[in-house]
């Protein structure tokens, strides 16, 4: 038995279908914006900002050397 076939997606389905993207980014992108102030927050409130700054870069140098020494 075949399958019925599907009608092509209308101009109007891609743009209500891009719209939904975008609506669905710009909310990921308000929470990821939000976790990032409050993770900034944390790190004011336990007085932790310049060590997890020294943290974030020791770990950046050792994945540069690393990537580096596997080339």
């Amino acid at each position: 038995m075949a399958k019925p076939k599907r009608p092509k997606p209308t101009n109007k389905d891609f743009e209500i279908a891009l719209v939904n993207i975008m609506k669905r980014l710009n909310a990921l992108e308000y929470k990821f914006n939000a976790f990032d102030n409050l993770f900034g927050l944390y790190l004011e409130w336990k007085k932790e900002t310049k060590k997890f700054h020294n943290y974030v870069q020791v770990k950046a140098k050792r994945n540069i050397e690393k990537s580096k020494s596997e080339k």
